[in-house]
């Protein structure tokens, strides 16, 4: 077997959250304010006038128990709330300190745990702990709910809040406390943080029954990815295999362009994927450089849970543009595009715009990528990988 690596990258700590339920707590707290409005016999017309918002600023100011309020952070708050109001895991506000930490992060400058994380069905969950991270060390995996870190209940906070929690410096541990579906207990996680380097994109070959079999491992998607992957499809051009296995399990996806420009090595022509907006208005993405490998060899993507976001917009394309064969389980089925605007004071809004749609208009977003054939997922102790092994033998076929 031979092996190439193309293209590392940084990744510090993306991470994070989760859920559960407080039935009672909710429930009472409930009560409470219904008590207090009916109490003072509260009134409130619509439209909603800004005089409800002084007359509460007012009263947080002048009434709370731990006396000074500072008027930033109840400015910054009541823009905090306005983001959580839509009930968007992906929309939120940043104030002045909490761009800055976003900003470093995408600039890949900072440590943590090595996983990616999403919502489904009302719940943040793992969307995938990075190759090689300490989070797949400790045994993270796709769904875990993270139902406290260091103690500290999840409940209420925003996928960037729980982020916050879970960094910290190289060589700290954080336990986070999870639900994983099937088990009778929460279990309890210890992850020394670390910087993490993982390779983008890694190319292997292997001859079965006398036919060369191609595998191009793509672990994430980032800005560098598809000169990474452009590099190892001119190998495979070289090599001639009798079948290619683009291996995107546990990859949470990344960067758009990245997802348009390796889905078009693969597609002579056509859309890669479509954006549609609130009002309706469908933005389209064509193919964006010449195909490398439009037709042969034979094409199998192998996606599991962990499969998300910029992956399944390569494995859409190419599953509608009928390009390639989808062997594993069903993506994670995030399909939202965020707009991120940086504001004079030095804050910034990360907000949902559109959704998602693959060429033939096929929803992402909650859904994710149905393979062709359903393969479960992977007991990481098996001896054998069945995905990758039925993924060899449709390529036999």
């Amino acid at each position: 077997m031979s092996v190439h690596r193309s293209g590392k990258f940084f990744v510090w700590g993306l991470v994070l959250v989760t859920i559960t339920t407080v039935g009672f707590t909710v429930g009472y707290g409930t009560g409470i304010l219904q008590s207090k409005q009916q109490q003072a016999k509260i009134v409130y017309t619509e439209p909603l006038q800004s005089a409800l918002f002084w007359e509460v600023w007012d009263k947080v100011q002048t009434g709370y128990i731990s006396q000074p309020v500072a008027d930033e952070a109840l400015f910054y708050g009541a823009i905090h709330g306005l983001a959580q109001a839509v009930d968007d895991p992906y929309t939120v506000f940043f104030d002045p300190k909490e761009t800055e930490a976003f900003s470093a992060s995408l600039n890949g400058s900072f440590e943590g745990i090595g996983a990616e994380i999403g919502e489904k069905d009302g719940q943040i969950v793992v969307i995938a702990p990075l190759l090689d991270s300490p989070a797949a060390v400790a045994g993270l995996q796709p769904n875990d709910a993270i139902i406290s870190i260091d103690g500290f209940d999840t409940y209420g906070l925003s996928v960037d809040e729980a982020v916050e929690k879970i960094r910290g410096p190289k060589g700290s541990v954080v336990t986070l406390t999870i639900y994983r579906a099937g088990a009778s207990d929460l279990m309890d996680v210890e992850i020394t943080r670390n910087t993490i380097e993982i390779p983008s994109a890694e190319y292997s070959t292997q001859v079965v029954a006398g036919k060369t079999i191609a595998t191009i491992t793509l672990s994430t998607i980032d800005e560098t990815s598809a000169d990474d992957m452009r590099a190892l499809v001119n190998q495979v051009l070289l090599d001639q295999p009798a079948g290619l296995i683009l291996d995107m399990r546990n990859n949470p996806g990344g960067v758009l362009q990245g997802a348009i420009d390796i889905s078009s090595l693969f597609l002579a022509s056509g859309v890669v994927v479509s954006e549609e907006y609130g009002d309706g208005k469908v933005q389209s993405y064509q193919v964006s450089v010449d195909a490398i490998l439009p037709e042969q060899p034979k094409l199998v993507v192998l996606l599991n849970a962990g499969s998300a976001s910029a992956a399944e917009i390569i494995a859409g394309a190419l599953q509608d543009h009928q390009r390639a064969y989808i062997i594993g389980q069903t993506s994670f089925g995030k399909g939202s595009v965020q707009n991120y605007e940086s504001f004079t004071d030095g804050s910034s809004l990360k907000m949902t715009v559109a959704h998602w749609l693959t060429p033939n208009q096929r929803a992402i977003n909650g859904i994710g990528i149905t393979p062709d054939l359903i393969v479960e997922s992977v007991d990481d102790e098996a001896a054998v990988d069945e995905q990758l092994q039925a993924a060899i033998e449709y390529l036999m076929q």
